[in-house]
């Protein structure tokens, strides 16, 4: 069990889709200026899951959810912003310097191959303008590379449907994930979970 509960249930929902997953990866620029990539997944069928196969998940479990609109004027605008006591670009470095994006698709390459991938930024909850973030990307020497936002309600509906699917055609396969088998769990006590709750979307528009 990861300490980070929203890497967990992002390792989890890749490996649900049929991912290899690696946490905690690192890169960086020489000695002393490191960081490190939450997850790295590849898929065996290169149609599934990222582009070519490969997905990349930075995980950012703020209670107060992610502000798309915010966090794209401060890394655009004001990168040396200080939000929760760093400099705003501190936290995506990777995708607004250039010299920690190329390590960054060099580290990816040599973990699987490809420098082409879809990067996940997973959070609990978005508001402001999801598509305008998603479209800030630096590519750093990446041939193809798509950002996407998810939450972390898109992750467990999707986790949960697959379980759901499963029973419905009477498989019975041990779920290998910390999540899917919690999932299994209650379903097999008959906890009742509360499934129309659980898929209303949680975007707050601002």
């Amino acid at each position: 069990m990861k300490e980070d509960i929203l890497e967990q249930i992002a390792d989890d929902w890749l490996q649900s889709r049929g991912g290899l997953t690696k946490a905690n990866v690192m890169y960086g620029r020489g000695k002393g200026n490191k960081s490190d990539i939450d997850i790295i997944a590849i898929h065996p069928n290169p149609k599934e899951l990222g582009i070519n196969g490969v997905s990349i998940v930075s995980c950012k479990s703020w209670t107060g959810g992610f502000n798309c609109t915010n966090w794209y004027n401060w890394l655009t605008k004001d990168p040396n912003k200080i939000i929760s006591g760093r400099e705003a670009w501190k936290k995506f470095r990777e995708l607004v310097k250039k010299e920690w994006s190329t390590a960054f698709v060099k580290e990816i390459e040599n973990q699987t191959g490809s420098c082409s991938f879809t990067y996940y930024v997973a959070v609990t909850k978005t508001k402001g303008d999801i598509k305008k973030f998603e479209n800030i990307l630096k590519k750093g020497g990446a041939k193809e590379v798509k950002i996407k936002i998810i939450t972390l309600n898109e992750m467990l509906i999707s986790i949960y449907k697959k379980i759901e699917d499963e029973i419905k055609e009477k498989k019975h396969t041990l779920q290998p994930t910390v999540v899917g088998r919690l999932f299994q769990v209650m379903i097999a006590s008959g906890f009742q979970t509360p499934t129309k709750e659980l898929r209303k979307p949680n975007t707050t528009k601002k």
